[in-house]
């Protein structure tokens, strides 16, 4: 299989809309609906979205643009990551955090006589377990599995493993 060189410039552009929740994952809606409302204290919404374990559902989008990849360095590749993160809560003092990554992707000229590619990359499961208490030095820890799922639809778009 051929796998693409990347070199040369990269360029990364984030947007992302969050959605408030409570412990369970229900009652969503949006910061900004929740600020106009006078229901949330900013400072706080602040804190839960800094925090990647938090009680909130996120949906993250990023925009990533890679010039001059591939075998001569005249390729081009735009990959939309799609990357919604969702809490579960397990019991009163555990959560279970759900985190997918799936990468829709279309790259041009990465080799020469194979042309562009467009589709969806192999995505990226992560389960982190963590205590719903910070410890004693406010770290919040997490562990759990990470799976790479070969889910690419095209052969030069995924690692096939």
């Amino acid at each position: 299989m051929l796998g693409p060189k990347i070199a040369g410039r990269s360029t990364c552009l984030n947007m992302s809309q969050t959605l408030l929740a409570d412990e369970s994952g229900a009652n969503a809606g949006s910061v900004q609906s929740e600020q106009q409302e006078g229901g949330g204290d900013a400072e706080a919404i602040a804190k839960k979205l800094a925090n990647p374990v938090s009680a909130l559902i996120k949906i993250p989008i990023q925009l990533n643009y890679d010039s001059n990849i591939g075998t001569d360095d005249k390729g081009g590749r735009w990959t939309t990551n799609l990357q919604p993160v969702v809490p579960f809560a397990l019991n009163d003092d555990w959560n279970l955090i759900s985190r997918t990554i799936l990468p829709v992707v279309w790259q041009d000229d990465i080799a020469p006589g194979v042309g562009s590619q467009s589709g969806l990359g192999d995505t990226l499961q992560s389960f982190f377990f963590t205590r719903k208490k910070p410890t004693n030095s406010e770290w919040i820890l997490g562990f759990g599995p990470v799976f790479l799922l070969p889910t690419g639809t095209n052969d030069l778009l995924t690692s096939d493993k």
